[in-house]
């Protein structure tokens, strides 16, 4: 399981570089079949921010060493931990998409 601290920042609402979700998945996002995301939200209207953390629940059904993620550019990513130790993963970050390394 991995969980992901995410927030936005007072600008929310102003950018406008979205990158739109769906379509084919990559090999990397194929490499795993999610069964369940759990998305707790702290949302602060006075200033336009949201902060919240993301859990991912998935299965890996081929190998892979570094998990890729789409995430709207607007929203930011603080830290990346896996539960079973709370060993935090580094992670990079190109426009919409995310990759966490696994460790492996």
């Amino acid at each position: 399981m991995i969980i992901a601290s995410i927030a936005t920042d007072a600008a929310f609402g102003q950018r406008r570089d979205i990158l739109d979700s769906g379509g084919a998945l990559s090999k990397l996002q194929a490499s795993y079949d999610v069964s369940h995301y759990a998305l707790a939200l702290n949302l602060d209207p006075d200033e336009k921010s949201i902060d919240g953390t993301l859990t991912l629940t998935a299965e890996v059904v081929q190998p892979l060493a570094t998990l890729e993620l789409d995430l709207d550019t607007m929203l930011e990513i603080t830290s990346v931990k896996m539960t079973e130790d709370g060993a935090e993963l580094m992670f990079s970050r190109n426009v919409g998409v995310v990759h966490i390394d696994l460790g492996r």
